[in-house]
């Protein structure tokens, strides 16, 4: 992954919703965080969350996925705030931090990893 044009580290940039699909497809924890660019909490989160994502690597997947390109998604999964964190499995959303909460986001992965 993470030679890949669509990465920033550990963590996968989607760009269509068939790479979410995709990305979804596995049986493993993943990590989608739903941001922004002009966002600033999301600016805030990019290194914690690239640290986040090296340390739990082989725990969970990590992803993330902009409001602007998948609006009707983040509509639809009811994201209010950014940056939104949602810890899915088997397309499940198994638990869900909103905001810059590094130990937060990492006590979700914990739990359920």
């Amino acid at each position: 992954m993470a030679g890949s044009s669509n990465c920033t580290g550990n963590v996968k940039v989607i760009q269509t919703m068939a790479e979410l699909e995709d990305f979804l497809a596995t049986d493993k924890l993943i990590v989608l965080e739903f941001c922004a660019p002009w966002s600033e909490p999301c600016k805030a989160m990019i290194q914690p969350f690239n640290n986040i994502a090296k340390t739990y690597q082989n725990d969970a997947l990590f992803c993330t996925v902009s409001v602007d390109k998948f609006n009707s998604l983040a509509s639809e999964l009811e994201v209010e705030a950014l940056p939104t964190f949602m810890v899915v499995r088997d397309y499940m959303v198994l638990d869900e931090v909103v905001g810059v909460k590094t130990r937060e986001l990492e006590r979700c992965i914990n739990r359920n990893k």
